[in-house]
């Protein structure tokens, strides 16, 4: 499971990518986000496990976070 928090109404873009780069699915892709907490399960959008990287993109900032699923 990801989380995300979102403290104020913002655009959000969320990515999942493999270590090779190619994007594996968009997780989620608003316009506007309101305030509140998000959970997003990766069981539903990959079978695949290992290491991954996951891409916050919002109107202000852009993280990227690397992420270990097990199975």
């Amino acid at each position: 499971m990801l989380r995300l928090s979102v403290a104020s109404a913002q655009s959000i873009r969320l990515d999942l990518y493999g270590l090779d780069g190619r994007k594996i699915a968009a997780l989620f892709d608003r316009e506007q986000c309101c305030p509140g907490a998000y959970q997003f399960s990766l069981n539903k959008v990959t079978r695949a496990k290992g290491c991954m990287i996951v891409k916050l993109k919002t109107a202000s900032a852009v993280s990227v976070v690397p992420v270990t699923v097990l199975r």
